[in-house]
């Protein structure tokens, strides 16, 4: 997910009906400037070399979301998306939830997190929580950085708990449900969902967790 502001100029966005290594490139109507979606930048156009702003978000089940999100408004979809199903999600589709910045990438699989729910990793500086829920087939990454302390984090049974304060925390929305830190909310960076051969283009010197790294 993108903000769609760029120099202080709300853009709209259409599909191009062109392909850039086999992803999908956007067009705004604005200056007719192209887009990679994975990449949210203008690669051809007035706007060249622009970058749009990533927003965390997540892809998951509607079940498993609106359980935490009642009130939860929906975009009702033109009827040629109806047709979405959970299969895009199936692990062994090889799917990966990946970070990036101007430096550097790195990549989680899917069927790794599948083994491996709840990843301690890092992204350059920064310590990540990396968070899977097995049930929704749902990958999410989390700041570890609370309140100027750095947390660690374990799967005990069905629960993820912090090691530090043994607080609950709930793996889809980064908030604590149980213990000392009760109400606190991780702050959840913006992973892309991906496939890993999409990924490996477009971010060809990404890194890859493996459980060795834990």
């Amino acid at each position: 997910m993108y903000a769609r502001e760029v120099n202080g100029k709300t853009l709209t966005f259409g599909v191009s009906g062109l392909l850039w290594e086999d992803g999908l490139v956007m067009v705004d109507s604005e200056t007719g400037s192209l887009w990679s979606q994975i990449l949210g930048q203008a690669m051809r156009g007035s706007l060249e070399g622009e970058t749009l702003e990533l927003i965390p978000a997540t892809i998951t089940e509607w079940g498993a979301w609106k359980s935490r999100y009642p009130r939860s408004t929906v975009a009702v979809m033109r009827p040629t998306a109806g047709h979405y199903a959970r299969g895009f999600l199936d692990k062994d589709g090889g799917l990966v939830i990946g970070l990036a910045d101007q430096k550097q990438a790195r990549q989680w699989g899917f069927a790794l997190l599948d083994l491996n729910p709840v990843v301690n990793d890092r992204f350059g500086d920064r310590a990540v929580l990396v968070s899977y829920g097995k049930v929704s087939l749902t990958a999410v990454i989390f700041d570890r950085n609370l309140d100027g302390r750095e947390l660690s984090f374990e799967e005990r049974g069905s629960v993820v708990i912090d090691r530090e304060t043994q607080s609950e925390w709930d793996r889809l929305t980064g908030v604590a449900t149980q213990g000392p830190l009760k109400g606190k909310r991780l702050s959840q960076l913006p992973g892309i969902v991906s496939d890993s051969a999409a990924w490996h283009t477009f971010h060809p010197l990404t890194t890859t967790w493996r459980p060795k790294d834990k």
